[in-house]
């Protein structure tokens, strides 16, 4: 089992995590995830209860749990090609959403990883930059 694999990463940290505006913006970022990478993506983990196989069915369930969650409820999803938790990604979106109650005081933020070799393809650092 591989626990370590050089990559690339991005992480955007930003305020206001919780409001519905955000939570759109997120979402967007992990269609846009899904859409470039997802013959690679097999697992998923969330603060939502049930919903553990990665399937089309339980994306679109997880997305309404994200935006439907309760006020100062933490909403969280990691989305990747792993086989497992304990697998190193080599294609990784990760969130996790900030406590309306703290206000400004705490961040949100979101993560991407991709394999090192992403850049050396065509149009790589052209489409990595675009992220």
């Amino acid at each position: 089992m591989v626990v370590s694999r050089l990559g690339i990463s991005i992480t955007l940290f930003f305020k206001q995590g919780y409001t519905q505006e955000k939570k759109q913006r997120i979402l967007t970022c992990y269609r846009r995830f899904r859409e470039e990478f997802g013959t690679h993506l097999r697992f998923h983990r969330h603060e939502l209860k049930g919903l553990k196989k990665y399937s089309p069915e339980n994306i679109t369930k997880v997305e309404e749990g994200i935006l439907n969650q309760k006020k100062n409820q933490f909403s969280g999803w990691d989305v990747s090609d792993a086989k497992n938790l304990y697998e190193a990604p080599r294609y990784l979106m990760h969130y996790l959403d900030s406590n309306e109650a703290d206000g400004d005081d705490d961040s949100s933020y979101l993560s991407l990883v991709l394999p090192w070799d992403y850049l050396k393809e065509q149009e790589g650092m052209a489409r990595f930059m675009d992220w």
